[in-house]
């Protein structure tokens, strides 16, 4: 109903909505549109705003030939500014599908977004020159951008493949490490991630930790998996201990179930395999007249073996516990000795094939070869476990299995993956009986007092303590989050691009859509 004021001075600002002149006409209808949007969930106004994206390219399309509805483009602007996460979507959909297609020309993409920036629709009064002045702005700023937007992807994308290209390569030469490293991570070793990937953040954080005392821990946390993963090599439960004594007891079982056979034997004769193989053992000469320091004590080996004919089996066992005896001796010299403790080790293979096939010759059974087979295997493993033993310590010292294996002596299964670690990531194998507590160190307390005192004037009491704990708890705690599972597992592959490169490729990848749409909604504020 019409509104009266009877009385000016009582009625000023009485009156209620209902009173109040109502909109009419656009002014309505856009308010309204607001309303709903408001009054809708977020799913379902941004699904509307999601929609803007088409629609604007549509009305704009029309615009150019003077067909454009003024109320749907009002509408438009009222739903993306209701839903702008929507609305951004959409633009982001709508312009990735086209940008796509032309590839990486930079002249294509500031083409296309020319052209799509002349399809955005025009607001404001709908003349001529009004609509052809703000297409020809909205072209000119989207072909920029869009140009300046893939001439930024292409120069990241060199970089990015150029970065591959270099990681692929690593990974390719540094691949047996990578196994080695892998296989310790797998059974259970820790190693300080700067062994492996010496870069800025690792080297920052061993900071924090103290490097010395990194590596200390990192021993004392592999010592007893070290020693448990001898023990099942060697077939012993974690709680047997490992002295002389145990060992000795394990060849004598091992021998006893697997080369019985072979003792009882009462002859073994040569055959032409075991000729031919025993020639094959001489190293090839230089044709001077000077032989290698090996060669000569090699060649009386074979000379001796070929005249032999033939054995009993406790004759044939005894000269291959010598051959493996003196080869476990030579192993441990220079290069000549090397040379010799393998032709000892492969002369002892074949001494236990021919004892092989003579018992197969001779009726036995096929299990009683491979019992052999085993019990060389198990026999030996136990020599190689003694040899790395610390006297009277009762535990291994893996730097002593690196220098075996770096040496030629063959090792596989446990104490291979032993060998191998302790051989690339010494830091993380030295003795726990030489390391004692690590991080010790006079300079903590010193610290200690020095930070309480600068905690007591910043926090009373409270920072006292707090920064009188910080120099014993802040690297310990380093310590623990770099010998952490997450962390080590995150070693395993080093040769590939960071989550953060990562990420900015994949963005990069979009840049031209990217700036052309950010860029068309700041100039539509």
């Amino acid at each position: 109903m019409p509104y009266t004021i009877e009385d000016p001075q009582e009625s000023v600002g009485r009156y209620t909505i209902e009173d109040a002149p109502q909109k009419i006409g656009k002014a309505a209808q856009e308010d309204f549109l607001r309303s709903e949007m408001q009054n809708a969930n977020w799913g379902t106004r941004n699904i509307a705003g999601f929609g803007t994206a088409l629609s604007n390219l549509w009305e704009g399309a029309k615009q150019l030939v003077g067909q454009a509805n003024p109320e749907q483009m009002a509408a438009n602007r009222v739903m993306e500014q209701e839903a702008p996460v929507g609305a951004i979507a959409g633009n982001v959909a709508t312009t990735a599908i086209p940008f796509a297609a032309i590839g990486n020309s930079v002249k294509g993409a500031a083409a296309l977004g020319g052209a799509l920036g002349a399809l955005k629709p025009i607001e404001g009064e709908q003349t001529f020159s009004n609509i052809a002045s703000g297409k020809l702005k909205s072209a000119a700023v989207d072909a920029a951008l869009a140009g300046v937007g893939q001439r930024v992807a292409n120069v990241a994308g060199e970089y990015v493949t150029d970065k591959l290209g270099k990681l692929a390569l690593q990974r390719a030469q540094n691949a047996p490490r990578t196994q080695t490293l892998n296989d310790a991570l797998d059974a259970g070793l820790v190693v300080p991630p700067s062994d492996v990937a010496p870069t800025v953040a690792n080297t920052v954080k061993e900071s924090f930790a103290g490097k010395a005392a990194l590596g200390q821990q990192a021993s004392n946390q592999n010592a007893p998996m070290i020693d448990n993963l001898a023990r099942k090599a060697i077939g012993l439960p974690n709680d047997a201990e490992l002295s002389p004594a145990v060992l000795k007891s394990v060849r004598e079982q091992a021998y006893q179930a697997g080369y019985k056979p072979i003792t009882d034997l009462q002859q073994i004769v040569e055959d032409p395999a075991f000729l031919q193989n025993v020639a094959k053992l001489s190293p090839k000469s230089s044709g001077g007249a000077v032989k290698s320091a090996a060669q000569g004590e090699i060649d009386d080996m074979i000379g001796a073996l070929s005249s032999q004919k033939a054995w009993t089996g406790e004759q044939l066992m005894m000269d291959i516990r010598a051959l493996r005896e003196q080869a476990k001796a030579n192993f441990r010299g220079g290069a000549p000795e090397t040379a010799l403790a393998k032709a000892q080790t492969k002369a002892a293979e074949l001494l236990e094939g021919l004892a092989e096939r003579n018992v197969i010759q001779q009726g036995g059974s096929p299990g009683a070869i491979q019992a052999m087979r085993d019990a060389r295997k198990l026999i030996a493993k136990t020599h190689t476990v003694e040899d790395a033993l610390v006297e009277g310590g009762g535990t291994i010292d893996a730097r002593k299995l690196a220098r075996m294996v770096q040496n030629g002596q063959p090792m596989t299964d446990e104490l291979g993956v032993i060998a191998r670690f302790a051989n690339n990531y010494k830091r993380a194998v030295q003795p726990t009986q030489q390391i004692g507590g690590p991080g010790v160190s006079k300079l903590d307390a010193v610290m200690s007092t020095g930070a309480g005192g600068a905690g007591f004037a910043m926090g009373g009491p409270a920072g006292a303590v707090a920064g009188a704990a910080a120099p014993f708890v802040v690297p310990r705690v380093a310590r623990a989050a770099l010998l952490s599972k997450p962390s080590q597992n995150a070693l395993r592959d080093i040769y590939r691009l960071g989550l953060p490169m990562r990420v900015a490729n994949r963005l990069l990848q979009y840049s031209p859509v990217g700036f052309t749409v950010l860029g068309n909604e700041a100039l539509s504020k």
